[in-house]
C-alpha cells in the first residue's frame, strides 16, 4: 500500500518531547519516600532487575505521609505535561478546551537500584502518560534512557512522558538509586 505523508508536525519540535519538572518540596518529602521504598520493596528474581514495591493504586491507603503530597503535586501538573507532550502531534486533544482535559495518577511503585541492577526496555501503553520521580541519585547513577536518549537523574526531578514511549535503565554502577515510577490516565471526557 502507498500512504501519503500528511504530517503537519513542526520540524522545530520533537514529537512527544518529555517534560522535566522539579518538585517544589522535594527536600522535605524525599527522606520519607525513600524509607517507604526501603521498607516495602522486595527482590525481583529475574536476573539483576531493581527491587520494587508493589504496584499501588492511588485509591489504596499507604503508610507514608509523603506519598499523597507527591501524587497530588503530580496530579496538579498532569494537564500542563499533557499539553506540552501533545504539541506538534496534530492531535485534536491539543485544541480541546481545558475542561475536557482530565488526567489522574492511576498507579505507582517505588524502585530501588543497587550496583548492577537495571530495568529492561519497556513501555506503559495504553496509559496516556508515565512518569519517573527521583528521590536519591548518588553521583554516577544510571540515567533514564527514553527512546534511546539519556535523561540525567537528579533528586526532586520529575520526568513525564507519553505512555507508549519505550525506556530502560542500564545497569547501575552505584548503590541506592531510589525513584518512584507511575502512570497517568486520561479520565476524559474529551469532546472536540
Amino acid at each position: 500500500m502507498n500512504y501519503r505523508n500528511y504530517s503537519t508536525a513542526s520540524s522545530n519540535y520533537r514529537l512527544y518531547e518529555p517534560v522535566i519538572l522539579e518538585c517544589p518540596n522535594w527536600e522535605e518529602i524525599n527522606p520519607g519516600l525513600m524509607e517507604w521504598i526501603r521498607e516495602y520493596s522486595h527482590e525481583i528474581t529475574v536476573n539483576g532487575q531493581a527491587r520494587r514495591t508493589e504496584f499501588t493504586s492511588t485509591t489504596t491507603p499507604v503508610d507514608c505521609k509523603e506519598l499523597p503530597i507527591l501524587i497530588d503535586w503530580i496530579d496538579s501538573e498532569s494537564l500542563y505535561c499533557a499539553d506540552l507532550i501533545a504539541q506538534g502531534t496534530g492531535t485534536a486533544y491539543y485544541d480541546s478546551p481545558s475542561q475536557y482535559k482530565n488526567f489522574k495518577v492511576a498507579d505507582y511503585w517505588g524502585m530501588w537500584y543497587n550496583k548492577g541492577s537495571y530495568a529492561t526496555y519497556h513501555n506503559h501503553y495504553p496509559y496516556a502518560m508515565s512518569f519517573a520521580y527521583y528521590i536519591n541519585c548518588p553521583e554516577g547513577s544510571s540515567p533514564l534512557v527514553l527512546e534511546g536518549n539519556e535523561i540525567q537523574v537528579t533528586e526532586g526531578r520529575l520526568v513525564a512522558f507519553a505512555g507508549h514511549m519505550s525506556h530502560q535503565v542500564d545497569p547501575c554502577p552505584v548503590d541506592n538509586r531510589f525513584m518512584i515510577a507511575g502512570n497517568i490516565a486520561f479520565t476524559g471526557p474529551m469532546r472536540v
